[in-house]
Protein backbone atom coordinates (compact mmCIF):
# COMPACT_ATOMS: atom_id res chain seq x y z
CA UNK A 1 0.00 0.00 0.00
CA UNK A 2 1.50 3.56 -0.76
CA UNK A 3 1.23 6.41 1.04
CA UNK A 4 -1.57 7.82 -1.39
CA UNK A 5 -4.39 5.06 -0.14
CA UNK A 6 -7.22 6.81 1.54
CA UNK A 7 -7.82 6.06 5.29
CA UNK A 8 -11.30 4.78 3.86
CA UNK A 9 -9.55 2.52 1.15
CA UNK A 10 -6.83 1.09 4.21
CA UNK A 11 -10.16 0.33 6.76
CA UNK A 12 -12.42 -1.21 3.72
CA UNK A 13 -9.53 -3.36 2.86
CA UNK A 14 -8.62 -4.32 6.41
CA UNK A 15 -12.41 -4.92 6.95
CA UNK A 16 -12.65 -7.21 3.94
CA UNK A 17 -9.44 -9.37 5.49
CA UNK A 18 -11.12 -9.75 8.29
CA UNK A 19 -14.12 -10.57 7.13
CA UNK A 20 -12.36 -13.64 4.74
CA UNK A 21 -10.32 -14.71 8.33
CA UNK A 22 -13.78 -14.76 9.89
CA UNK A 23 -16.21 -16.25 7.44
CA UNK A 24 -14.02 -17.89 5.93
CA UNK A 25 -15.76 -17.40 2.24
CA UNK A 26 -12.12 -18.36 0.44
CA UNK A 27 -9.92 -20.90 1.02
CA UNK A 28 -6.74 -19.18 3.28
CA UNK A 29 -3.42 -20.22 1.01
CA UNK A 30 0.02 -19.78 3.06
CA UNK A 31 1.26 -15.93 2.46
CA UNK A 32 -2.18 -14.88 1.24
CA UNK A 33 -1.94 -12.20 3.13
CA UNK A 34 1.44 -10.57 3.31
CA UNK A 35 2.42 -7.78 5.40
CA UNK A 36 1.63 -4.13 4.64
CA UNK A 37 2.78 -1.13 6.12
CA UNK A 38 0.38 0.76 6.93
CA UNK A 39 0.11 4.48 5.36
CA UNK A 40 1.53 7.66 7.04
CA UNK A 41 0.42 11.52 6.78
CA UNK A 42 2.33 14.08 7.81
CA UNK A 43 0.32 15.21 11.72
CA UNK A 44 -0.50 18.37 11.29
CA UNK A 45 1.73 21.67 11.37
CA UNK A 46 4.58 19.31 12.90
CA UNK A 47 5.73 18.18 9.37
CA UNK A 48 6.13 14.56 10.83
CA UNK A 49 5.19 11.84 9.02
CA UNK A 50 2.58 8.95 11.52
CA UNK A 51 0.76 6.17 10.73
CA UNK A 52 -3.16 7.25 9.49
CA UNK A 53 -4.13 4.76 12.27
CA UNK A 54 -3.69 5.42 15.90
CA UNK A 55 -3.86 2.96 19.31
CA UNK A 56 -6.38 3.96 22.07
CA UNK A 57 -5.39 2.28 25.33
CA UNK A 58 -9.00 2.74 26.81
CA UNK A 59 -9.91 -0.51 25.74
CA UNK A 60 -6.42 -1.99 27.53
CA UNK A 61 -7.16 0.61 30.43
CA UNK A 62 -10.19 -0.46 31.18
CA UNK A 63 -9.99 -3.98 30.54
CA UNK A 64 -7.36 -3.62 33.66
CA UNK A 65 -4.48 -4.94 31.32
CA UNK A 66 -1.13 -5.42 33.37
CA UNK A 67 1.66 -2.42 32.95
CA UNK A 68 3.81 -4.86 30.96
CA UNK A 69 1.04 -6.09 28.52
CA UNK A 70 -0.24 -2.54 28.31
CA UNK A 71 3.38 -1.22 27.30
CA UNK A 72 4.02 -4.25 25.12
CA UNK A 73 1.01 -3.59 22.68
CA UNK A 74 2.62 0.17 22.26
CA UNK A 75 5.77 -1.17 21.87
CA UNK A 76 4.52 -3.78 19.27
CA UNK A 77 3.02 -1.04 17.54
CA UNK A 78 5.94 0.95 17.28
CA UNK A 79 7.61 -1.94 15.84
CA UNK A 80 5.13 -3.09 13.53
CA UNK A 81 3.61 0.48 12.00
CA UNK A 82 6.91 2.16 12.40
CA UNK A 83 7.58 5.13 14.66
CA UNK A 84 5.82 7.69 15.90
CA UNK A 85 2.88 6.70 16.11
CA UNK A 86 0.10 8.10 17.73
CA UNK A 87 -1.20 7.25 21.36
CA UNK A 88 -4.66 7.75 22.37
CA UNK A 89 -5.14 8.39 26.20
CA UNK A 90 -7.35 10.34 28.96
CA UNK A 91 -8.42 10.04 32.42
CA UNK A 92 -10.90 7.78 32.58
CA UNK A 93 -8.95 4.88 30.81
CA UNK A 94 -8.30 3.12 34.17
CA UNK A 95 -4.18 3.24 34.49
CA UNK A 96 -3.51 3.65 31.24
CA UNK A 97 -1.39 6.78 31.79
CA UNK A 98 0.26 5.80 34.68
CA UNK A 99 1.10 2.54 32.86
CA UNK A 100 2.59 3.72 29.74
CA UNK A 101 4.61 6.73 31.53
CA UNK A 102 7.46 4.48 31.87
CA UNK A 103 7.52 3.57 28.10
CA UNK A 104 7.19 7.49 27.01
CA UNK A 105 10.65 8.22 29.17
CA UNK A 106 11.93 5.27 27.70
CA UNK A 107 10.83 6.13 24.20
CA UNK A 108 9.25 9.52 24.08
CA UNK A 109 10.54 9.80 20.27
CA UNK A 110 8.04 7.48 18.88
CA UNK A 111 5.44 8.25 20.55
CA UNK A 112 2.52 11.12 19.79
CA UNK A 113 0.36 11.96 22.82
CA UNK A 114 -2.69 12.64 22.65
CA UNK A 115 -5.20 13.13 25.55
CA UNK A 116 -8.65 14.20 26.25
CA UNK A 117 -11.25 16.36 28.42
CA UNK A 118 -14.70 16.78 29.09
CA UNK A 119 -14.23 19.78 31.28
CA UNK A 120 -15.79 22.93 29.37
CA UNK A 121 -14.36 26.29 31.31
CA UNK A 122 -10.87 27.34 30.61
CA UNK A 123 -9.18 26.75 34.13
CA UNK A 124 -10.62 22.71 34.33
CA UNK A 125 -9.35 22.42 31.00
CA UNK A 126 -5.66 23.55 31.90
CA UNK A 127 -6.08 21.72 34.70
CA UNK A 128 -7.13 18.28 33.30
CA UNK A 129 -4.46 18.24 30.48
CA UNK A 130 -1.73 19.14 33.40
CA UNK A 131 -3.10 16.27 35.86
CA UNK A 132 -2.83 13.98 32.40
CA UNK A 133 0.49 15.44 32.06
CA UNK A 134 1.79 14.49 35.48
CA UNK A 135 0.57 11.09 35.47
CA UNK A 136 1.59 10.37 32.19
CA UNK A 137 5.22 11.78 33.60
CA UNK A 138 5.62 14.44 30.96
CA UNK A 139 6.37 17.84 31.08
CA UNK A 140 5.41 20.47 28.53
CA UNK A 141 7.77 22.85 27.08
CA UNK A 142 5.61 25.88 26.51
CA UNK A 143 2.69 27.16 29.18
CA UNK A 144 -0.65 27.02 28.27
CA UNK A 145 -2.38 30.40 27.21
Amino acid sequence: MTDSCSRRTFMQRLAMMGGVLTVGTCPIRQNAFQSVPVPKRILGRTGTKVPILGIGLGPLGIAKFSPQELRGVVEATIEDWGSPVVVDVQWNYGDAETYVAPLLKKRRADIFIVTKTWEQEKSKVIASVEDSLRRLGVDRRTPFS
